[in-house]
């Protein structure tokens, strides 16, 4: 089938053709034969245009057609954990056809219908005092809001949690024989080995001396068995730390970090201290900047004295709805800061030695940069 000539340029020559110029000039503009010409002629009194259109339907008819497709986003917003096999036994019961699995799931595709990860809600949680939370919160500029909370780290903090391994190689039977205690025969110990796995000409893990300058308190094994992902040995223990942040638009306000074994560290006399003498001085009275802080509705944070403290430095004091950590941006920033130092784990288990880990936790909070926080308010409908 012959290539479609430029369409501008068989417009023009169609043009030139219509105008009065003979077939020969006009062809000769078009770069076409004057068959060309008159074909285009008659599409343009047939269709509009030089080249006739695209038929609508092209191709096979749709095994599913927009009814069906309707009908099946119907049963998904009543069931929507639904599996693909479950949606074709659906449909073949209700239209009674045969239905793949491919085609269901591109269909779903093209209606731009995906299945994220179900985010579950606490039963206490209400859509009420959270609509009026969001409400007051706009009353409120960005530079006014103060976040308090805790969190907690330890050394895993800079485990990762995934490491490379060996494929999961097919088993075989061993040529062992004897029959085993269980009765099974050929089979090593009444179990199956694997094969294994190719092997690259130099080791795979070099031996590391573990007590070097540089080492790490987490040592990997120099060979995984075959089908097996390599383990992690874990090294001394350290202690579990507190950590109570104050965040804000500009990044951390300021923090207190402390050990929590073997108790919990934090109450409503240690809160208030807190308040007291490390958050409440870099406040301003309201209006300013600074001046509104947010904090969930832990039973330590109600104290009466928390709020006396707080409205007598001339600060608003403001609760967050019950079970709502998605409205509160210091929970996404924590997160960030726990990405980083799962970025840099050697140095991480590296202050855990050497006993400097609260100093390793603060490094971590500063790299909170001020875009990031925009994303953190931004995630957190502020």
């Amino acid at each position: 089938m012959p290539a479609k000539k430029n369409k501008k340029l068989l417009e023009l020559g169609l043009k030139k053709f219509l105008d009065g110029s003979p077939i020969a000039s006009a062809a000769e503009i078009a770069d076409a034969g004057p068959r060309t010409i008159y074909r285009a002629k008659e599409r343009v009194r047939k269709y509009g245009a030089v080249y006739a259109p695209k038929p609508e339907n092209e191709g096979r008819p749709r095994e599913l057609d927009p009814h069906m497709m309707e009908w099946l986003l119907m049963l998904l917003e009543g069931k929507p954990d639904m599996y693909l096999d479950e949606m074709r036994d659906e449909l073949e019961d209700v239209y009674d056809r045969k239905f793949s699995l491919p085609t269901i799931s591109r269909r779903l595709k093209e209606a731009k219908w995906s299945k994220p990860v179900a985010v579950k809600e606490a039963r206490q949680r209400n859509a009420e005092a959270r609509d009026s939370h969001q409400e007051q919160m706009r009353k409120f500029r960005r530079s006014q809001l103060v976040f308090v909370d805790e969190s907690g780290a330890n050394e895993k903090v800079g485990d990762r949690k995934r490491i490379w391994g060996y494929r999961d190689f097919p088993p075989k039977h061993s040529n062992n024989t004897e029959a085993s205690s269980g009765g099974a025969s050929g089979v090593n110990g009444g179990h199956r080995e694997r094969e294994s796995p190719p092997t690259l000409g130099y080791p795979i893990s070099p031996p590391r001396e573990n007590n070097g300058p540089g080492s790490s308190n987490q040592s990997f094994t120099k060979e995984a068995p075959a089908g097996l992902a390599p383990t992690q040995k874990e090294g001394k223990k350290h202690e579990r730390y507190s950590i109570l942040p104050a965040f804000t638009i500009n990044g951390f306000l300021c923090h207190d970090i402390v050990e929590s074994t073997p108790a919990p560290p934090w109450d409503t006399e240690s809160f208030y201290i807190f308040l007291r003498d490390t958050l409440l001085p870099l406040c301003n009275p309201f209006p300013g900047d600074n001046s509104v802080i947010i904090m969930d509705d832990s039973q330590f944070h109600r104290g009466a004295e928390i709020r006396e403290l707080v409205e007598a430095a001339g600060c608003k004091l403001i609760y967050l709805p019950p079970c709502s950590p998605d409205l509160n941006p210091i929970e996404y920033s924590m997160i960030y800061v726990k990405k980083w130092i799962n970025l840099h784990t050697i140095e991480f288990q590296k202050a855990g030695d050497e006993g400097y880990l609260p100093q390793f936790f603060e490094a971590a909070m500063q790299a909170v940069d001020a875009r990031a926080c925009d994303g953190f308010f931004r995630k957190a409908g502020l």
